[in-house]
């Protein structure tokens, strides 16, 4: 039993002697059955830690032995901390400070903390982890990731939010992996994801985009995540390069050149809620309008669609 040689130096810390004991069950999974019973254990032990809004892995209340011994946030959860910092630090980073752990005077056989565990990760990755324990140890809850994408020319372009379940945390910034099905190949690209409505581009040349996916690994914790293409253009749209938009992203106001030539204006959002706005002397004012990422539709008086582009807003 792993809190054998280093014991938990407190009750509230309970995770480092179950949550390791925990994850090596499913590290023995991944040994010997990579394919079937290591993906089950995954995602048998993110669906708990997820199953409610809230909770912390730090024992907030040592009177309860249910709450010290909880299933779902000292096993579950406290194994997925260990997940999510081998995928941060990285395998040769994780292991390492591991063994430190085990195996350095002061805490092998002896008592240890969250706190020292935390340093020889940092000692062994050159990362700094407050944030991360900040918002996964002593807060609550996790993020649930809402992913849009489209193909622009040679490139790949995915917007990344996020909601978080419990107002502990006001963001949970990662690097979220996302694995692309380019002209029929797998391919994993990793968004650091630090802001709300983050884009980012990747280039692929002349390659096609088949489809998306998130974390299909099961790195992260997280739950009922959303994935959807964004379509900026449609059939007969013959404009779409003759107007140019700036700055986009957005925030007071966006600039249209040619500034006239159509006479409705549409921002549409990721939800499929509509503006009809004004342009004046080629200007939109969108200092109104939530930060996001919209749709923006240019048409005449006939009604036909001139335009089709994506904006983002960010105020």
């Amino acid at each position: 039993w792993f809190g054998d040689k280093v014991t938990c130096g407190s009750w509230t810390e309970i995770w480092l002697n179950e949550g390791f004991a925990t994850y090596l069950t499913g590290m023995t999974y991944e040994r010997f059955s990579p394919d079937e019973f290591w993906p089950l254990w995954k995602l048998s032990a993110s669906n708990s830690a997820t199953s409610q809004p809230g909770g912390s892995v730090f024992v907030d209340d040592t009177t309860s032995v249910n709450r010290i011994f909880s299933g779902r946030l000292t096993y579950n959860k406290g194994a997925y901390l260990l997940h999510m910092l081998r995928w941060i630090t990285g395998d040769d980073a994780f292991f390492a400070a591991c063994r430190d752990y085990l195996e350095l005077p002061g805490t092998a056989y002896d008592f240890g903390s969250t706190q020292e565990l935390q340093g020889y990760l940092e000692q062994r990755s050159g990362k700094d982890l407050d944030g991360f324990f900040a918002d996964w140890y002593y807060g609550q809850g996790f993020p649930t990731y809402d992913v849009h994408w489209n193909q622009q020319a040679d490139s790949l372009v995915i917007w990344l939010g996020q909601t978080q379940s419990h107002p502990s945390v006001s963001f949970f910034e990662m690097p979220v992996p996302i694995s692309a099905t380019i002209n029929g190949t797998p391919e994993t690209f990793v968004l650091n994801n630090t802001t709300q409505d983050q884009r980012f581009s990747f280039f692929i040349g002349d390659a096609t985009v088949d489809s998306i996916d998130i974390d299909p690994e099961i790195w992260l914790l997280s739950g009922d995540n959303t994935i959807s293409e964004i379509s900026t253009a449609v059939h007969g749209v013959t404009n779409n390069e003759k107007f140019i938009l700036y700055p986009n992203p957005a925030n007071e106001s966006l600039n249209v050149i040619p500034g006239q030539d159509f006479s409705k204006v549409t921002f549409t959002n990721t939800t499929g809620i509509q503006w009809h706005e004004n342009i004046i002397s080629g200007k939109i004012d969108v200092s109104h309008l939530p930060s996001g990422f919209y749709t923006l539709t240019l048409q005449n008086d006939e009604q036909e669609i001139l335009c089709i582009k994506p904006v983002i807003i960010h105020h």
